[in-house]
């Protein structure tokens, strides 16, 4: 079982109402989101652990997330090509269902605060979230 404090999501596993493993790949994961919009998602209630040889996460990840001590959280998202490849269609799904998994954990959560104590406001958390996936999808 992960720990909280060796994952990139660390922050959140700090201030969320929902237990770590719930966070990660329980019925509030984004793995499980991702999984109800039609996405094979790892981790997520159906595949909880990646197989053998599985990408284990990228330099942003390892280098900034909240595993080192810093107070951002990060996630990886790998997309097979067929999914970036309709991205005008598959984009607005993953879209919605990033901005509803942040909603929930981060906004109506008390995590929030700590972005506002960050220092980044929600306009500018919002930016951020958009920015990132313009690049995702090459919009």
């Amino acid at each position: 079982m992960p720990l909280p404090q060796l994952s990139s999501i660390r922050c959140l596993s700090h201030c969320s109402r929902y237990k770590f493993e719930n966070i990660l790949r329980g019925p509030q994961s984004l793995g499980a989101r991702l999984t109800r919009e039609g996405f094979t998602a790892v981790p997520s209630p159906l595949h909880p652990t990646p197989p053998a040889k599985y990408y284990s996460g990228g330099y942003t990840v390892q280098q900034w997330g909240s595993s080192v001590g810093t107070t951002v959280d990060a996630i990886q998202l790998e997309l097979p090509f067929h999914i970036r490849e309709s991205y005008k269609k598959t984009g607005i799904v993953i879209a919605s269902v990033l901005a509803d998994f942040i909603t929930d954990m981060y906004i109506l959560n008390s995590c929030y605060m700590n972005i506002r104590q960050s220092h980044v406001t929600q306009r500018c958390f919002s930016q951020l979230f958009w920015d990132f996936v313009e690049r995702l999808f090459y919009i």
